[in-house]
């Protein structure tokens, strides 16, 4: 049994509304999930979600709270346990590879030992074969699964299943690309486009849910904060490098709190 970095224990949420009535027995992952079902686009789908995007970040950060990185956060890596036979929870696993993460990560990009669905969400730093490797490539990691939840959010699996097959087809490194050097990576096209799109979907939406500002401010992270090339801050911006586990965390409370309740969505 692999060990495991529970998601929010104080609010478990599922789906329980008549509309969202989905049976789940605990097993399966996040990748399973986005691939074979839509779930109902409705506020108790997007409480769940919210909820359980802050689970999540709050698992990320308790790991990074004793210095140790997971190193290969990925949607097969985000299981999924049943509540009252229901979707339930999201929690984190394979976290034992978090003692070796600088080992495990360097072998995984030598030729003879990738493992392809980890490169796919591991970011530029990884390739620096001097690179100390921080907390924040879990960060990166994260911004990767939360923009692929946010467009099954919005799009279902349909919308979802478009996407990969769109941003894999040309490259084994489908979210950035490389340059001469690390610090020219920088975003592939295909992304920012995905962003842009999403962006203008939920202005432009008739369906009150996907009007909720939790899902803008959840991308407005991931495009600002999460999926950024520099580690360190080059001190030309304020966002000019990727944030760290417990700015993350913040900023996704503060989104829960204010947009979470299902009932204060925007008419």
């Amino acid at each position: 049994m692999l060990p495991v970095v529970a998601s929010r224990k104080c609010r478990p949420a599922s789906l329980t509304t008549s509309n969202a009535q989905i049976k789940w027995a605990s097993g399966g992952n996040l990748a399973n999930l986005w691939n074979n079902y839509d779930l109902p686009r409705d506020s108790a789908t997007i409480d769940w979600a919210l909820s359980q995007i802050q689970g999540l970040a709050e698992g990320i950060n308790k790991l990074h709270g004793i210095n140790t990185p997971h190193g290969d956060i990925k949607p097969e890596n985000i299981l999924i346990f049943a509540v009252d036979g229901k979707i339930g929870r999201l929690v984190i696993a394979d976290v034992g590879l978090a003692k070796f993460h600088a080992e495990y990560t360097r072998k995984r990009f030598s030729p003879t030992t990738t493992n392809h669905g980890s490169r796919i969400y591991s970011p530029p730093e990884a390739l620096d074969k001097n690179a100390i490797f921080s907390r924040k490539y879990d960060v990166w990691s994260f911004g990767c699964v939360l923009l692929e939840f946010l467009v099954w959010l919005v799009h279902g699996k349909k919308g979802h299943r478009t996407f990969i097959n769109r941003v894999k087809k040309d490259s084994d490194l489908p979210f950035w690309k490389r340059g001469r050097l690390r610090s020219k990576a920088k975003l592939r096209s295909t992304i920012k486009r995905q962003i842009r799109s999403l962006s203008c979907t939920l202005r432009k939406t008739q369906n009150p849910i996907h009007r909720t500002p939790a899902l803008k401010g959840l991308l407005e992270l991931v495009r600002d904060s999460l999926l950024v090339v520099n580690v360190v801050s080059s001190g030309v911006t304020r966002n000019s490098s990727r944030a760290g586990s417990q700015e993350m965390l913040e900023y996704i409370r503060n989104i829960y709190v204010i947009f979470g309740n299902p009932y204060d969505l925007p008419s």
